[in-house]
This record gives C-alpha cells, sequence and structure tokens, in this order.
C-alpha cells in the first residue's frame, strides 16, 4: 500500500493507472496467487507498506472488513483483465 508518494501502472507500454496515498499494488498475487500482469513504477519519492501472504491472512482473521476491500478490489481488477 502507498503510504505517500505516487506511481504509475503501464501494460503493454500504456499508463493505465495512476496511484497515490491509500492505494494498494500487487494485491493480486497475494490473494489469488495471479501472475503479475502489469508494471508498477513510482513517480514521486514516498513509503509503501509492504504485505505478505503471511501478514494478509493474519490481517484477514485480525481486520475482515478491510481484507474484504482489498478482496473486492483483486475480484474487480480481474473482471476488468478478462472483460
Amino acid at each position: 500500500m502507498i503510504e505517500n508518494g505516487s506511481a504509475e501502472v503501464v501494460r503493454d507500454g500504456e499508463r493505465i493507472a495512476e496511484l497515490g496515498p491509500g492505494d494498494f499494488l500487487g494485491e493480486m498475487g497475494i490473494v489469488s496467487q495471479a501472475v503479475r500482469n502489469a508494471t508498477v513504477r513510482t513517480t514521486s519519492s514516498g513509503t509503501v507498506i509492504v504485505m505478505t501472504s503471511q501478514d494478509f491472512r493474519a490481517m484477514q482473521r485480525s481486520n475482515p472488513a478491510v481484507a474484504s476491500q482489498i478482496e473486492a478490489a483483486v475480484e474487480e481488477r480481474c473482471r476488468a483483465l478478462v472483460g
């Protein structure tokens, strides 16, 4: 998750999203073991919070509402890739 700073998401050479504080990335790999489908590059200096698969499972137990939001974002992004 980006705590502060900014980044861009690039797929097939095209910028498809800009990310900032509160946005998260890499969640598809943690939640669904999906293969990377885009590149994220920082566009400013900043701070990120790193979460492993084990950290995510612990969060599912301790804070299921946040975990559900991340899982919903993964489902939406998967649909966007297919559709």
